[in-house]
């Protein structure tokens, strides 16, 4: 949703902030890029929020030290046009940044689909255990006249 908000209203929210026209550009083109990796950000919260909910909080940051060191690298080379990158400059920054946090979502998920770890959690598609479901429900529901 928010991907949709940002690629399809980028003309808006650039008139709202009027700034100068060669700033709308630069920014609705770094705003367009930056709203293809919104998924890849909600992914990557996600399965670090799994990592960290079950005590692993040392693979989230390992992959983030990796991602963050990336993206740094990304920056350089393809705001600049170094190591035989293209000169994007503001185009360049945001797909630099993206493009990472994709990369950290695909990490996280590699590693949490590896056999041992789906196994021994035993991280499946459950159906919800139904009777303790009907009490709370009576209670939440408005009281009869």
């Amino acid at each position: 949703m928010l991907f949709r908000f940002l690629h399809f209203n980028v003309d808006s929210l650039m008139v709202l902030l009027a700034p100068s026209e060669a700033v709308q550009k630069l920014a609705g083109n770094y705003l367009a890029i930056c709203a293809f990796g919104a998924v890849g950000m909600c992914a990557a919260t996600i399965f670090s929020s799994f990592f960290i909910g079950i005590g692993d909080s040392r693979t989230p940051l390992y992959v983030t030290v990796f991602v963050n060191s990336l993206n740094a690298v990304l920056d350089y080379a393809l705001i600049f046009g170094k190591f035989g990158m293209p000169a994007w400059g503001v185009s360049g920054a945001a797909v630099a940044t993206r493009l990472p946090e994709w990369i950290y979502a695909l990490v996280l998920c590699v590693l949490f689909i590896r056999r041992g770890r789906r196994h021994t959690l035993v991280t499946a598609l459950v159906p919800p255990h139904t009777p303790p479901l009907p009490r709370p429900l009576r209670t939440g529901l408005p009281a009869r006249p």
